[in-house]
């Protein structure tokens, strides 16, 4: 006996229901897995991106060891373009499996400290210090574009922000003409804190101090630094060899009470003479080592504030390794040591 037509027309559709809902549900079960696949892939891609740019700065640190330990006469007396970590620094390195491994290490030399600008004992460095801070301070409002056509800066509030800073660095508790520091700046200042009395761990410390803006505070983070945090005596200052040129342009130059920041045309003098393979060096005598004072042809007789740097202790590294999509990066501040034992002095994860 034949089914009627309305019945044939029901299962067909239940049919064609269940084939659309088996099809939908192997779909979706298919992409599930994809989905669990690419996230597999994409977390073991960034657990191994993670490992390498970790051991990039363990590559870094061993090259800095090195060229304490095993380099030549050069390379062992300052640090410049011919050190290992420097060499290291201007290639990427490919790995297997679409890896990529890119360490950048930076002397500290590459910026000026500014705890140099307090002794060893915390006490301001006579009058060099605050002519030297107000003329950096003055530079900074001329060149950077953010301050053009701004009164923020006039002549009398960079005097009144060299002193803060300088209180701020410094061990005694009164300002330069004797009042209380902290009555002076809590009280008279409505500043957010009393001065630290001590070198600063991080430029981000002079974030309290009176008439320090943060965009001011930000153009000083490319000149200056705070590592090592108690320089040697007779260094601070840039380093010939691996400052950029806006910080050479910071070198404060002369004799007796007249000294002044170095013109445009030396620095270019400068440039020209490491693009040359020349290498500057506390004392002449064997290549590629060549002298500040004659390249520049002035009188080596001229002082220098903060004093030049040839050799550094500290070393920033910026380790960034790439996989595939995947990518991390370390950021670190390391302190070498003299006898090449690292200590670390600063650590960051993240891009």
């Amino acid at each position: 006996m034949s089914r009627p037509a309305d019945e044939e027309g029901v299962v067909l559709l239940l049919v064609l229901v269940l084939v659309v809902v088996a099809i939908s549900t192997a779909y979706a079960m298919g992409k599930t897995s994809l989905i669990e696949v690419m996230s597999t892939r994409q977390h073991g891609q960034h657990a191994r991106a993670d490992l390498l740019a970790r051991s990039g700065v363990e590559l870094a640190i061993r090259t800095l060891q090195d060229d304490l330990l095993e380099g030549d006469e050069t390379t062992k007396q300052v640090e410049s373009e011919l050190d290992a970590w420097a060499l290291l620094s201007n290639q990427e390195i490919s790995l297997p499996g679409n890896a990529v491994l890119r360490v950048k290490v930076r002397d500290a030399g590459g910026r000026l400290n500014i705890n140099a600008l307090v002794d060893l004992e915390g006490k301001r460095i006579g009058e060099t210090s605050k002519e030297f801070l107000k003329a950096a301070l003055a530079h900074i409002r001329e060149t950077t574009p953010a301050f053009k056509g701004s009164s923020a800066y006039g002549d009398e509030e960079i005097d009144d922000l060299s002193d803060a800073i300088l209180d701020w660095l410094d061990v005694d508790e009164e300002t330069r003409v004797g009042t209380p520091e902290e009555e002076y700046y809590v009280e008279m200042k409505k500043a957010k804190a009393a001065p630290v009395n001590r070198p600063v761990f991080s430029l981000d410390e002079l974030a309290s101090v009176p008439g320090m803006d943060p965009l001011m505070l930000d153009a000083l983070k490319a000149y200056f630094t705070p590592y090592p945090m108690y320089p040697p005596a007779g260094s601070g200052g840039a380093n010939l060899n691996t400052a950029p040129p806006h910080v050479l342009g910071m070198i404060y130059h002369g004799v007796g009470q007249e000294l002044e920041l170095l013109d445009p045309r030396n620095v270019f003098e400068l440039l020209k003479a490491r693009d040359e393979g020349k290498v500057f060096c506390p004392a002449e005598g064997v290549e590629p080592c060549t002298s500040f004072f004659r390249t520049l042809g002035i009188a080596e007789g001229e002082q220098i504030f903060p004093p030049l740097s040839y050799q550094s202790r500290v070393f920033r590294i910026d380790s960034e390794a790439r996989i595939g999509e995947a990518r991390a990066c370390v950021r670190t501040v390391v302190d070498r040591g003299e006898s090449g034992e690292p200590k670390t002095l600063y650590y960051e994860l993240g891009c």
